[in-house]
């Protein structure tokens, strides 16, 4: 059975943006989903988020297999050496 991943994406990557084709063959599992953060602009032409205990942003959910998620992985420039410090989602 292949593995899967569930990807939390309020940005780019949501249906309509400009970076929604990397998330082809993806399983939609919420349209309209929301997780404590706030987002915050990077100055690079897309937005990061950190964790929040008050304050939501909405986005969408999927399911995706290893292959997307080296895919969004490469996007968002994310290594595992990184895993611990940051984890941006466009």
């Amino acid at each position: 059975m292949e593995k899967t991943y569930k990807v939390f994406v309020y940005g780019t990557l949501r249906e309509h943006e400009f970076n929604h084709h990397f998330l082809n063959g993806a399983v939609c599992l919420a349209r309209q989903c929301w997780t404590h953060g706030i987002l915050f602009d990077t100055g690079l032409g897309y937005p990061a988020m950190i964790t929040d205990k008050v304050n939501v942003i909405y986005g969408e959910l999927y399911e995706v297999n290893e292959i997307i998620l080296k895919k969004l992985d490469w996007l968002e420039s994310f290594t595992k050496q990184k895993e611990s410090i940051t984890n941006t989602n466009g």
